[in-house]
């Protein structure tokens, strides 16, 4: 390592920005820290003769770099906002070129990084630490709980870091890249939503319903689900093997009937019926 001014230049063995993204991540987690791009410089088209691979810049999360001390006359920045220092520089140079560099350290530590760790504000604090980005472990356990409502989700994780953690709770819980906000929550689950059902707009919503009917009706090798627009609604019929199997066997399924309704089931105002 060798000490320019206030910065640092390290020399890494990472040869891909994929292996620098990795690499990045782990900081981030162990230093407590989150680092925004600031600055891309792009790469030639033409890779193989290049001599740079990735150049860009980034910095503090806490430095937003807003227009003005005052985004209106009734709103002010907000608090994340430190007009942080800290920046960082990183360079991966291609080793696979012919170069007359006398650059000893260059086919092994192809990666050079100029950080300046010098932020103006505290790390491990609650201020700092409940703007960090949700870690990737979090987020998967969310979505194994999304089975219940996002709001239910996040105070199963709190219950969980609680038993885990006991007396050191309070610091656990004001770091957002193990305990989430709920806003974050809903945004989570919104988007898997999307991901798994398809949009809920009308349109999008009636071609995602037939395919799940087509893909229902191939699976069972039978026809269970019909879909029909009545008085401009649309509805959903499905009869399951075992529902259709017992109305053939047992000749009294056909004598008696059993209604159970409920509606408002979601936020389209749906509502089942069963028979």
């Amino acid at each position: 390592m060798e000490t320019l001014s206030k910065y640092n230049t390290v020399r890494l063995p990472l040869h891909s920005e994929s292996e620098f993204v990795k690499w990045l991540e782990e900081f981030n987690e162990l230093s407590y820290t989150t680092w925004r791009v600031k600055r891309t410089y792009p790469p030639p088209s033409d890779r193989q003769f290049v001599k740079v691979l990735l150049k860009k810049e980034y910095r503090c999360q806490h430095d937003t770099r807003p227009e003005s001390a005052l985004t209106n006359s009734k709103r002010r920045v907000a608090t994340k906002n430190t007009s942080c220092k800290a920046d960082m520089a990183v360079t991966i140079r291609n080793v696979k070129t012919k170069s007359k560099s006398a650059d000893i350290l260059l086919e092994k530590f192809p990666t050079t990084l100029r950080i300046r760790f010098s932020h103006n504000h505290r790390i491990m604090c609650a201020d700092a630490l409940k703007y960090r980005d949700v870690s990737k472990e979090t987020i998967h356990t969310l979505c194994e709980l999304f089975k219940r409502r996002p709001t239910a989700a996040v105070e199963m994780v709190k219950q969980e870091l609680l038993l885990k953690h006991g007396e050191n709770y309070p610091v656990i819980a004001a770091n957002r890249a193990l305990c989430p906000d709920i806003p974050f929550a809903h945004r989570l689950y919104t988007k898997m939503f999307k991901e798994l059902y398809g949009d809920t707009s009308d349109v999008k919503m009636m071609s995602v319903l037939e395919s799940h009917c087509q893909q229902y009706n191939e699976e069972m090798e039978s026809t269970c689900m019909v879909l029909k627009i009545v008085n401009n609604k649309p509805i959903i019929a499905v009869c399951t093997p075992l529902m259709k199997r017992t109305h053939e066997t047992i000749k009294h399924a056909g004598e008696m009937v059993f209604m159970d309704a409920s509606s408002n089931m979601d936020r389209n105002n749906c509502s089942v019926l069963y028979f």
